[in-house]
């Protein structure tokens, strides 16, 4: 069969959600999940290796169709406040068709300061093991926000790290995690499954004010400590950061 045709049978049948078996293998087939990373001269990294956005004048509009995701370089160190905030004034917005953001496995970074990708159109997100803060309102509003995982040496969120990510329906938290600033989970309407790998002190975990305030209504709690069940789990966060104090049980 001739390829131009199978091709525009897969683009047209992928569309639809079909299934297609085919002889050979199509390397763009239009709903294939690969990441796509934009090239890394697009960022502006000063010499102490601090991403601070893309550079200055770049023409993201080219990449569009060819890349849907950020890869930060391993060396970047940290990102700065306000580095890819939605600011068309100085060109820092994230272009809607990037939905990915992902670190290489030998990253170095172990900060993202406050702002740096607030509003943006990412829908999944894989931080590395490296990362130890996330700063305030650093993935607030971000509203088609699906995915996001909690590296096992993350210490702290910042006040409305996760504002009003209002597609947010589940999270993990490592053990290292001991600081929820204010607002940090507020107005995630359908945040409805929290998993913690609660370390034994886990009493003295800082949750401060509406850190989990607005969140689904009903959901459910599960405690990856075997020390600590799923129920001591739940009467504890309920006590804490505006966590809704009806509606929730134990997962299964």
């Amino acid at each position: 069969m001739n390829k131009k045709l199978i091709k525009s049978i897969v683009d047209i049948t992928c569309g639809l959600g079909a299934t297609v078996s085919i002889p050979f293998t199509v390397t763009n087939c239009a709903c294939s999940q690969k990441n796509n990373p934009l090239p890394d001269t697009v960022y502006n990294i000063d010499a102490n290796n601090v991403l601070k956005g893309f550079k200055e004048g770049i023409n993201l509009s080219q990449y569009d169709g060819k890349c849907n995701t950020m890869e930060i370089p391993a060396n970047v160190t940290s990102i700065n406040a306000e580095a890819f905030i939605n600011d068309t004034k100085d060109g820092t917005t994230i272009p809607p068709f990037i939905t990915k953001l992902i670190f290489p496995k030998n990253s170095n970074c172990s900060s993202i300061g406050m702002y740096a990708f607030p509003q943006s159109p990412i829908t999944f997100v894989t931080l590395p093991d490296s990362l130890t803060t996330i700063g305030d309102v650093t993935f607030g509003y971000c509203f088609s926000l699906t995915s996001i995982n909690f590296p096992s040496h993350l210490t702290r969120l910042g006040a409305g790290a996760f504002q009003n990510c209002t597609s947010l329906t589940s999270v993990t938290f490592p053990s290292s995690l001991m600081t929820f600033s204010e607002d940090a989970f507020k107005d995630c309407s359908k945040l409805k499954y929290i998993a913690w790998d609660l370390p034994t002190n886990y009493i003295n975990i800082m949750i401060k004010t509406n850190a989990f305030v607005n969140i689904s209504l009903t959901g459910k709690v599960e405690s990856l400590n075997p020390q600590i069940t799923s129920q001591q789990f739940l009467d504890w966060i309920k006590t804490k950061g505006g966590f809704p104090t009806t509606g929730w049980d134990i997962a299964n």
